[in-house]
């Protein structure tokens, strides 16, 4: 920010009275003084042009006629500059360390006053909020610049204290997809060209996971006019522009995405469930080939009584939710992949006008979310205790991130 100090001024500079007539002074013998001395003085002065201004007999202590002339004022002093104002200090970010998360992504155009956070909210266009609810704290932290952004998708994606966000073309052919890393901390982030481009199909929901430095994604199943599929289980390493990815499994193979592939603690898991049959698998991945390597199955005995199965995964731990059919009931199953397997129920009560559209796990807490209905449910699965926070905007494809103090 330019600094502009009203009132300086460039400081004067003594002006000199430059001498018309330099004098140069001569030695004059101690017994020359009086009339002798006066002598000498009128003869210089007279050399020099005399009039206009005091003869130098005065400036010597010699008396003269006539009225005297005015000292020369001194040279008036520079104004001070006026002090320039000290710059507000930024305000401190607020400690989300050890704090809950929310990342949830909206394509409303609209302006909402959000009661709970004290905040007008502007959602135009595509843009992913980061909501703290135990702070009151709702920032918006992505939004796609592109002024064609109707025709793309942005959507936020959390795993093992990392945030992405994933940009790109919904449903176009062939499609292509962008995923960049953010800091958990950060409150800005302009896509525009930002991040890795994977031109292998536009992004599949539920079928994209990182594991340390390498994204595991298959993209949307299409067929384009030269007769190129799209997609294959296919695995890149992010932070490399110019990185290729590889094909792990064919489109159609049987160990293809089960639109629940979750990562967690360094492993690939997927899920499914079948409701003919009343059985859920877990399913573990390998990270050198991508297949199933072993597989949890749960029978569910009450099946035709429960819908709006979702999957969700943590560390060593794959989490079930459901919601009743009649009476609004929602649960949250926890099984450990830890010898012996256990099935816990850890959550259930009765959510009214709650819709269950998606979920999501880290650190034990379950995020439950209606994104139709405005409401997240946040379920810590150690306590028990869960937390229904009303959002001011619908939204889609949300996130949950413990960021560990």
């Amino acid at each position: 920010m330019d600094m502009h100090h009203e009132g300086e001024h460039a400081p004067f500079a003594p002006s000199a009275r430059a001498a018309a007539c330099p004098i140069t002074p001569r030695p004059v013998a101690a017994a020359r003084v009086g009339r002798a001395v006066l002598a000498v003085a009128v003869s210089l002065l007279a050399a020099c042009g005399g009039g206009g201004s005091a003869p130098a007999d005065a400036q010597a202590g010699v008396p003269t006629t006539g009225a005297p002339t005015p000292a020369t004022p001194p040279p008036p002093t520079p104004p001070t500059p006026p002090t320039p104002p000290t710059p507000p200090t930024p305000p401190t970010p607020p400690n989300v360390a050890g704090k809950v998360m929310l990342y949830l992504a909206t394509s409303e155009t609209a302006k909402t006053y959000d009661p709970y956070t004290g905040i007008t909210i502007d959602t135009s266009g595509l843009k992913i909020f980061r909501f703290v609810p135990e702070l009151r704290l709702l920032d918006e932290v992505a939004w796609n610049s592109s002024a064609s952004y109707a025709t793309d998708q942005l959507l936020p994606y959390t795993v093992d204290d990392r945030v992405f966000f994933v940009s790109g073309s919904p449903d176009t052919s062939p499609g292509s997809q962008r995923w960049m890393e953010a800091d958990p901390l950060s409150t800005s982030s302009t896509l525009g060209s930002q991040g890795q481009l994977l031109q292998d199909g536009a992004y599949q929901r539920g079928c994209g996971a990182v594991v340390g430095p390498r994204l595991f994604y298959q993209g949307r199943i299409h067929s384009d006019l030269f007769g190129t599929q799209y997609g294959d289980l296919r695995v890149v390493t992010l932070g490399s522009a110019g990185a290729a990815s590889t094909r792990l499994l064919p489109r159609g193979d049987a160990d293809q995405c089960r639109y629940n592939l979750n990562a967690a603690g360094g492993k690939l898991y997927d899920a499914e469930y079948d409701a003919d049959a009343g059985l859920i698998m877990l399913h573990r991945r390998s990270l050198e080939s991508g297949r199933i390597v072993e597989t949890v199955p749960i029978t569910v005995s009450d099946a035709a009584e429960w819908g709006a199965f979702k999957f969700a995964f943590d560390d060593g731990a794959g989490y079930l939710a459901r919601r009743h059919r009649t009476d609004q009931r929602v649960q949250v199953w926890l099984l450990r992949f830890d010898t012996p397997q256990q099935v816990d129920l850890v959550y259930e009560s009765t959510v009214p006008d709650f819709s269950l559209a998606y979920m999501d796990s880290d650190d034990g807490y379950v995020l439950l979310a209606d994104g139709i209905g405005r409401k997240a449910l946040v379920v810590d699965t150690q306590s028990g205790v869960a937390e229904l926070y009303p959002v001011p905007f619908k939204f889609a494809d949300p996130q949950i991130l413990h960021l560990r103090p």
